[in-house]
């Protein structure tokens, strides 16, 4: 966001809306005024007429920016019939808006929340000081779009969630493309947004827009000595710490929940500023119109956990995704030994950090439902990272078993027993994310996170030996299914297939181990005899 260029080279095209006359939902009155009186020119013949119901011109709203100005007539009939030129209806936009700064901003604090509404407010009333780009804004869009409810979604004209969520996010990956917005930091923010999507078609795709916004948040960062005004600077340096810190957020996210190499590099983490604190973010907890002070106050602690539980991560992604000590033929003792010391210490580091941390107080705060999700959305990062962790020692020590000799076997069972304890942990706060998603969409992150806890949950319930324990194992095996289904995401269907893929070969697995397990109890059965 920006202050407002009156220029004239800022040419702008409008167009009438026809508005329901059902109240406004959550709007005051003056806001209710400026819906009644929602009326202007009509737009140029190069609109098209079709603009789905429930939906407007972008340019409607004075406090989002296009400099139209630059395209031609052909330009602008392409950028409509994308529908990059189309934003909700008054009576529906605030309803995104909320779902936003109520679901994204939390762990994603790349806009200054009160800034925004009053920038939004004043549009009612006149013309805003400040203005957002139309790129940021249909990403906020996108963003947003699965925590809308289906009705909103219809009303703007699109069949469902999913197909809202697709849409936004090809208007603003088409605007992402135009050479309009050379501002790097509007760049880095709306490509940080964009990884938001992943798509069976391309599942690189968020890692992707992840270094797309890296690379545009480090021209931000080398270009704020261009900023003259002191305002200025304070304000873009504000927004670009948040973005860093989200940046790495995101990056130990995809990370940990997709097994990939990290994009944050230790040059990155040179650009980091202090970790947040709740002074940073005063104006946003006085100012917040979805949380009240106090629970906005307990997000950024929760915030301020999760960048600290990413820091402390930083040598895990290095060590288990960024090389390929499973394949060294070269790898001496001396190494393996190094390797699982530092294993060992970064599993010591995130333990401390769990045990000091209130996160596991504010997780019981019921009266703070947003509290608890996020809290328990920080802690199933720290429990997929624990299993992360047992996963890639055991198999340095499978690979390497020569190095430990005769203290493999107790190596393993301890290893086990971490892998197990994090897992059952995990399976906790999956069933938790399973319930609260009867009610409302859950975030993309979840179904990342839902896979390998489903297999290993899968196998063990395979492995059962009694009627008892299958009845046990059945029940966290039935919340991560019922999770899995309850995504609305393309990606989530592409998933649970190659989960039952997996799943198949682990029941094969399992049935071998099993019959050679009654092979050696009839075999020794025989011999005793």
């Amino acid at each position: 966001m920006r202050p407002k260029m009156r220029s004239s080279a800022d040419s702008r095209v409008s167009q009438k809306e026809d508005v329901s006359e059902s109240p406004a939902l959550g709007m005051g009155d003056c806001e209710r005024q400026w819906i009644l009186a929602f009326d202007h020119p009509a737009m140029s013949d190069t609109t098209p007429n079709d603009i789905a119901l429930g939906q407007t011109s972008f340019s409607s709203y004075s406090f989002i920016r296009l400099d139209t100005s630059r395209y031609d007539t052909d330009d602008i009939a392409f950028l409509n019939s994308k529908g990059c030129l189309s934003i909700p209806s008054p009576l529906l936009l605030e309803q995104f808006v909320r779902q936003y700064f109520l679901h994204i901003q939390p762990c994603t604090p790349i806009i200054d929340e009160s800034v925004f509404w009053n920038m939004f407010r004043q549009s009612f009333s006149g013309e805003p000081d400040l203005e957002i780009p139309l790129l940021l804004f249909q990403a906020m869009l996108f963003a947003c779009s699965p925590y809308i409810s289906l009705e909103t979604a219809q009303q703007c004209g699109f069949d469902d969630r999913r197909h809202a969520w697709n849409s936004f996010y090809q208007r603003a990956k088409t605007l992402f493309n135009l050479p309009d917005e050379s501002d790097p930091l509007t760049r880095a923010q709306a490509a940080l947004l964009l990884s938001l999507h992943t798509s069976p078609g391309e599942p690189q795709e968020a890692s992707l827009w992840l270094t797309t916004s890296i690379h545009s948040a480090k021209l931000a960062h080398s270009r704020m000595n261009n900023i003259q005004i002191p305002e200025e600077i304070k304000a873009s340096q504000l927004i670009l710490d948040r973005l860093w810190w989200s940046i790495l957020l995101r990056d130990r996210s995809l990370s940990i929940g997709l097994r990939r190499r990290s994009r944050f590099t230790s040059r990155e983490l040179q650009m980091m500023s202090d970790l947040p604190t709740e002074y940073s973010f005063q104006n946003e907890i006085q100012g917040s119109r979805v949380y009240d002070s106090e629970t906005k106050r307990l997000l950024v602690t929760v915030l301020r956990e999760q960048c600290q539980l990413a820091m402390l991560l930083t040598g895990m992604v290095s060590i288990t995704f960024d090389s390929d000590i499973i394949s060294f033929t070269s790898f001496t003792k001396e190494a393996f030994q190094s390797t699982m010391s530092d294993l060992s210490r970064i599993r010591t580091s995130i333990q401390l950090w769990k045990n000091s941390s209130p996160l596991s107080q504010m997780e019981k705060m019921d009266i703070y439902p947003a509290v608890v999700r996020f809290t328990k959305l920080t802690l199933m990062y720290y429990e997929a990272a624990q299993m992360e962790l047992a996963h890639y020692e055991a198999l340095i020590v499978e690979r390497y078993h020569p190095y430990v000799a005769f203290d493999y076997v107790r190596q393993m069972s301890h290893i086990g027993n971490i892998l197990q304890h994090a897992a059952s942990r995990l399976i906790i706060i999956l069933k938790y994310f399973s319930n609260q998603g009867k009610h409302q969409n859950l975030p993309l992150t979840i179904v990342a996170y839902t896979a390998m806890p489903l297999i290993l949950s899968a196998i063990n319930f395979k492995l059962s030996e009694t009627g008892d324990e299958m009845d046990a194992r059945r029940r966290p095996l039935q919340y991560l299914s019922e999770l899995m289904k309850l995504s609305t995401y393309d990606v989530a269907d592409e998933i649970i297939l190659r989960t039952d893929d997996i799943l198949h070969l682990a029941n094969r697995i399992s049935q071998q181990y099993i019959e050679s397990q009654q092979f050696i109890a009839r075999r020794d059965g025989k011999i005793s005899c």
